[in-house]
């Protein structure tokens, strides 16, 4: 139905933003969900991806925050094969997440000291994520890997923080 509207009005930028909209109404719970083996393995198939547009494909970054993936982003089979194995981490997760109850993410007066103090993001970090059509790529991609590196939270953080991150926030 939204494919079939969008070919109709030529629109395709708001169907788009309808499939990501319906997508993140039903898999934000379940991926919410994930155990935490599952959801640190999908926050690092993420890093592993932003690592190699980073080097590759600088833009990929945007278009990952934005989840505008496009075929010039696959163009790179290096980049095709980690976006593949990155979508099926998240979809291993969400499958997991379907079957198990609400799981622990970080509050927000957690993650703050984790992305400041031990991720080191900066304030020019925080902008590029939160608005990453104005950010340089190479900024975009430097922040996410900040962002995504789970080595260096605490263990007894690393799960909720994973899928806290991997659920949107």
């Amino acid at each position: 139905m939204i494919i079939e509207a969008a070919n109709e009005t030529q629109d395709w930028g708001t169907g788009r933003k309808t499939i990501l909209a319906m997508a993140a109404k039903y898999s934000v719970p379940a991926l919410s969900s994930t155990n935490d083996a599952i959801a640190i393995a999908a926050a690092e198939k993420a890093l592993n991806l932003i690592e190699l547009l980073s080097v590759q494909h600088q833009e990929g970054c945007v278009h990952f925050l934005d989840g505008s993936f496009s075929t010039p982003d696959f163009s790179i089979p290096q980049v095709g094969k980690a976006y593949k194995i990155y979508s099926e981490a998240l979809r291993v997760a969400y499958i997991d997440g379907k079957s198990n109850k609400l799981g622990e993410k970080l509050p927000l007066e957690q993650i703050g000291p984790i992305v400041r103090d031990m991720l080191g993001l900066t304030e020019n970090d925080a902008d590029a994520l939160q608005n990453p059509a104005s950010a340089e790529p190479r900024q975009l991609c430097d922040a996410l890997k900040k962002f995504l590196n789970l080595k260096l939270v605490p263990p007894s953080q690393r799960g909720p923080y994973a899928r806290t991150i991997i659920a949107g926030g």
